[in-house]
């Protein structure tokens, strides 16, 4: 068989820098390179985060002192202020951290988080009337706001002042009634650094808060594990100081402070003590976006900013159990829509459709078929009148452009190039939208091969997967976008032996050999190489290297990625 991904070798760094480098090993030189990271500054920081360096001035937002003025007088003057935030995982953390900090500096608020069913994503006209008649005067939003200008607009002429803290791309007409707006993302925003998640923007205004009122960085770094979940979580570029307040976040979350963040380690049976952006993507931000996937969000706020103990521990043993219902609806319907997948191979959009499927997890399904089929995906259920999709892209394909050159079918939609949400209400605009997004799909990807691609650091002989190597991987963690996990390629190694192994037999164990070296290596959901593999046979490898450690002992071990049997 061949190769499971089209293989992407970077381009050899320059030699002179190298030698602008002498203290990095020529690898590290060779993965900074691939991610564009070649100035002083930005290697030190990359290399070496540091907390206080490497971190911009709040002010630098163009509305941040409007925003912590009105917040101050809100406070001095018993204002309600309410913290309008997003019912997924990154909405959750970014309400969390605005509340706590609005609760120590004494503020009289609310947190008012949306039903991602019945309210949908952002403000609407019947909250905001709702809050008018809850003597609300002023509504911060978080992880929201940016695309909601006719509902700031009603706020301001109920009297209510709204600050929008949000993150998202700036959209055709901006909320300009509001009285302040931080988003980094804004054409003629000021501040730096313009990949904060929604957290990140949050968390920016707590800093100026917290230093306006002088509670101390020991009281910012507290909420630094919240940070880190929404980082990690919203897929946001691990660079820069996303990378700093993650690689910090990890520490706080480590030490486990939070009660109920320390309630869920132990109800999910983890250890906080090695967590890592992993064990965030793979454990804890699933559970806390399953509240808002499944039932409301509200129940993962909850448990996040609870100080009773009884409680919290009542709360994570519901969340846990949220989460086990919402695997097992997401691999129901996984496998509806991979059925209806299969018949549409030939397209260069895919497009699943039910009636009944959760609002709350069409995304996950769409991610799914769309890694499955290599091919843009929409996934469509009905919500009352109106049909709801969700979609996810692959290279080539900015699915946010695509729906914008019809926007004119939509009630509503947003995203980004590789992710969108949208709404229609009529057959004729769902029949209408099949037919242009694959053509402009058509457009762009015609021609190309649709498989995923790795990234590939470097070319390496098998005697440099060593020790060497283990620690640069483990200074360039955690990984995620914009700094993926580092794979390398090693071409011609010599099979010596191999077993099929876990309890399906899909993962293939085996050890690699060249000039002498040999290697234990491990492929997950590779089995099927099984077929055409025999003792020495010649083979190209890609993989991740990693230390299998047993009883004490430690061995360097290949995390297999994929493979090329030479001919």
């Amino acid at each position: 068989m061949g190769r499971l991904y089209q293989w992407r070798v970077a381009d050899v760094a320059p030699t002179d820098l190298n030698e602008r480098y002498p203290e990095l090993l020529p690898i590290a030189v060779q993965m900074l390179a691939n991610r564009e990271i070649t100035e002083q500054a930005d290697v030190d920081q990359f290399i070496n985060p540091d907390y206080g360096r490497d971190q911009h001035d709040p002010m630098l937002f163009r509305d941040m002192g409007k925003a912590v003025e009105r917040i101050v007088l809100a406070v001095e003057r018993g204002e309600k202020i309410i913290v309008h935030g997003d019912y997924d995982a990154d909405g959750v953390c970014a309400s969390a951290v605005l509340y706590l900090t609005l609760k120590e500096i004494g503020a009289d608020l609310d947190v008012y988080i949306p039903h991602r069913d019945t309210e949908g994503y952002g403000l609407n006209m019947n909250t905001v009337n709702a809050l008018h008649a809850e003597q609300a005067k002023l509504i911060i939003t978080v992880d929201c706001g940016i695309s909601n200008a006719p509902e700031v607009e009603r706020a301001a002429e109920l009297g209510i002042d709204v600050i929008i803290t949000d993150h998202h791309s700036q959209p055709p007409q901006l909320p300009t009634a509001a009285l302040a707006i931080i988003n980094p993302k804004l054409d003629e925003e000021t501040y730096p650094f313009k990949f904060l998640a929604g957290v990140g923007v949050s968390f920016k205004l707590c800093q100026a808060l917290i230093a306006h009122y002088k509670l101390g960085e020991a009281y910012e770094k507290w909420l630094l594990d919240l940070v880190a979940i929404s980082t990690v979580t919203d897929f946001v570029e691990l660079i820069g100081e996303n990378r700093v307040l993650l690689k910090y976040g990890l520490i706080v979350l480590q030490k486990n402070r939070r009660l109920g963040l320390r309630k869920l380690f132990e109800a999910m049976g983890v250890e906080a003590a090695s967590a890592d952006a992993q064990t965030i993507g793979f454990k804890l931000g699933p559970h806390i976006n399953a509240a808002g996937r499944v039932k409301h969000a509200n129940m993962a706020f909850e448990l996040v900013v609870q100080d009773k103990e009884s409680q919290a521990v009542e709360e994570a043993a519901a969340l846990v159990k949220t989460n086990k219902e919402r695997q097992a609806m997401s691999q129901r319907m996984s496998k509806q829509a991979i059925a209806q997948a299969e018949l549409q191979r030939d397209e260069y959009v895919i497009i699943v459709e039910s009636d009944d499927w959760p609002v709350g997890l069409v995304g996950l399904v769409a991610g799914k078929v769309a890694s499955d089929f290599h091919r843009p995906t929409l996934v469509i259920t009905k919500m009352g009148k109106e049909m709801v999709g969700s979609g996810r892209s692959i290279e080539h394909f900015n699915m946010i452009e695509g729906l914008q050159s019809m926007d004119e079918l939509f009630t509503k939609y947003g995203g980004h190039p590789m992710a969108c949400g949208f709404s229609l209400n009529s057959e004729d605009n769902l029949d209408e939208l099949k037919t242009r997004i694959r053509e402009a799909a058509r457009e762009k990807l015609e021609g190309r091969d649709l498989r995923n691609f790795l990234k590939i650091e470097a070319v390496l002989d098998l005697h440099q997967t060593n020790w060497e190597l283990v620690d640069i991987a483990r200074q360039f963690a955690p990984y995620g976008q914009a700094n993926p996990e580092p794979i390398f390629l090693t071409r011609g190694v010599t099979v010596k032996d191999f077993s099929c192994v876990g309890k399906t037999k899909d993962h293939l164990k085996m050890t690699v050999e060249d000039q002498g070296l040999t290697r234990q290596c491990i492929a997950f959901k590779c089995g099927e190489f099984a077929e055409a593999l025999m003792p020495g046979v010649k083979i190209d490898i890609a993989y991740a290297i990693s230390v299998n450690e047993w009883n004490g002992n430690r061995e360097i071990q290949l995390i297999i990625k994929d493979i090329e049997i030479m001919q």
